[in-house]
C-alpha cells in the first residue's frame, strides 16, 4: 500500500498482471489495471471483470452469490442467512 500517484501501478500491478501466469484478483477502483492488462491476460486463461459501474468501458460479468444456494438443500435457510450477514457487514 502507498500513497496515490506514487507508481504502484506501473512499477507493480501492471508488469505482475502482464506476466504472472496464474490467477490474479485485483481491486481496481478506477478500471486502469482492465483496461490495459485484461486482454493480454487472456492468454493464461479465462479473464472476468466485475464492473459494476461501468468505470472500464469493458463487458462486465456478474456474480450472484444467491446462485449458491440449493433450495432443496437441508441448509438453505442457514446458508441463506449467513450470505445475508456477511452482506450487511
Amino acid at each position: 500500500m502507498a500513497p496515490t500517484r506514487t507508481g504502484k501501478g506501473v512499477g507493480t500491478i501492471i508488469p505482475n498482471l502482464l506476466t504472472a501466469d496464474r490467477s490474479m484478483i485485483c481491486i481496481d477502483p478506477k478500471g486502469e489495471n482492465a483496461r490495459i492488462a485484461g486482454r493480454a491476460r487472456q492468454k493464461f486463461g479465462p479473464v472476468h471483470i466485475l464492473d459494476p459501474f461501468g468505470v472500464t468501458g469493458l463487458p462486465s460479468a456478474a456474480f450472484n452469490p444467491l446462485d449458491q444456494l440449493d433450495p432443496a438443500g437441508l441448509d438453505v435457510a442457514e446458508d441463506a442467512s449467513t450470505l445475508a450477514d456477511a452482506r450487511v457487514r
